[in-house]
């Protein structure tokens, strides 16, 4: 995955560059493999990948003694020194002289031996909620895949519409300027002039109209793959129309059950949901430990008399803790973690439900969507077949110009349409294959 990430990474820079001065003009594979790089939501997602990363490693450092260092100095007040008096010694006999000025140096060691389950089950709730996070990243790239796919046809659909508009507006126009001549030499009337310059207005306006919703869908695009929203991108869209697949909708069912990422992760949560429950259990249990201490002091106070100087000792043992009483702490985080676990079962189950719904959806819309595409075909051959005809009968005069432009903007439009079909069943795929669960990127 790193290397495939450092492959996109230089093919941006490189691209970036060569693309400064001049129209964008974007295949598919490129607009998604900027927006993989730019998507706000992807780089959210990884950041939430390392923070988990690093929470696994800081409940796995706990299995390992922590050692400490401490040290300290006081100044203490003036004290007479320690004597004590004889009965045969005329003079007391000092047995211990003040000392004023203590140093302490400590290190010390602890190690965990046994924690109730609870450092386990805490490394365990932290894989699995690393697991969840990747399974989201995943999710949000397949996600972000769907987006640039939909604003990338959406986009070539509107240009499409504008497309068709222009077009016609130059067949109008082009007949306009025949029917004028033909005005002019009596062969037409005014009547059937202003009809096609009623046309022409009408046509002139939708081109506005279309011209702002490429606009609008160019920005769309851009949006969905990271950059300036009035950047003058172009796309170079390729259809690949193959019959969709014929499988026994259960098979797409279960299919379906094991690849989603959304599964994958409610699947992590509730596995860390349950190790959270034996986390909280773990406090009714004692808790083991070893530990160690090193001091170096001045003065010792292990040491008799007590001079004023260095030296050290130590100390080593076991301590056990164990919390028996604390009026239903223990029985109630339990209790949490255990309703937190069902809470995420009964959204997996209500989520395996919608599932199957969406896959029967998309199954239905993709078939549908590819009929479309065959019906437009069959149209195109058909308005081709009339288009040959009208211009054979145009050039024998037996055919009107009116009927001749009918013709035209017929087949043109069953083009335009075709393509349009063929958008909607790229988009239809890539939506099927998102809710099956399969890997867009």
């Amino acid at each position: 995955m790193k290397i495939r990430n450092l492959i996109i990474i230089s093919f941006i820079l490189i691209y970036s560059q060569s693309l400064s001065a001049q129209d964008e003009m974007l295949t598919l594979e490129k607009s998604i493999a900027l927006a993989l790089i730019n998507n706000d939501e992807i780089k959210i997602a990884d950041i939430r990948i390392d923070k988990s990363k690093a929470k696994v490693n800081e409940i796995s450092s706990q299995f390992y003694p922590t050692f400490t260092f401490a040290g300290t100095y006081s100044h203490l007040s003036d004290v007479p020194p320690f004597k004590i008096n004889l009965p045969i010694l005329p003079q007391p006999i000092t047995i211990q002289e003040a000392v004023l000025d203590a140093f302490n140096f400590k290190l010390s060691f602890i190690q965990p031996l046994f924690t109730g389950f609870k450092l386990s089950s805490l490394q365990d709730a932290a894989e699995s909620g690393l697991n969840a996070d990747k399974y989201e990243s995943n999710l949000k790239r397949n996600e972000t895949v769907f987006t640039v796919t939909t604003a990338f046809w959406n986009y070539y659909k509107a240009l499409q519409a504008d497309k068709l508009v222009q077009a016609n507006i130059v067949l109008v126009e082009k007949f306009l300027a025949d029917a004028n001549a033909h005005f002019a030499n009596g062969m037409m009337t005014k009547m059937d002039v202003l009809k096609i310059e009623v046309r022409l207005n009408a046509l002139l306006s939708k081109k506005v109209e279309t011209g702002n919703s490429v606009e609008i869908a160019r920005g769309a695009f851009n949006k969905a793959i990271g950059v300036e929203i009035d950047r003058k991108t172009g796309i170079l869209p390729a259809t690949e129309i193959s019959e969709p697949i014929n499988r026994q909708i259960s098979e797409l069912f279960s299919e379906a059950l094991t690849s989603r990422e959304e599964l994958k992760q409610l699947n992590s949560r509730i596995l860390a949901s349950k190790d959270m429950e034996t986390s909280a259990l773990s406090e009714w249990y004692p808790s083991l430990a070893l530990f160690g201490n090193l001091y170096y002091s001045k003065p010792n106070q292990r040491y008799f008399p007590i001079k004023d100087e260095f030296n050290d000792s130590w100390d080593i043992g076991v301590s056990l803790t164990w919390e028996f009483l604390n009026w239903g702490k223990t029985s109630s985080r339990t209790e949490q973690s255990r309703l937190q676990t069902k809470e995420i079962e009964h959204l997996k189950s209500n989520f395996d439900k919608n599932i199957q719904l969406q896959v029967y959806s998309e199954y239905l819309n993709l078939k549908k969507q590819y009929q479309l595409v065959k019906s437009f075909e069959l149209l195109h051959e058909s308005a081709d077949e009339n288009y040959r005809v009208t211009s054979e009968r145009f050039h024998l005069q037996s055919a009107s110009s009116s009927e001749m432009l009918d013709a035209e903007t017929g087949l043109l439009e069953v083009k335009i349409n075709k393509s349009i079909a063929e958008a909607d069943y790229m988009i239809a795929i890539k939506k099927f294959d998102l809710v099956m669960g399969k890997s867009l990127w």
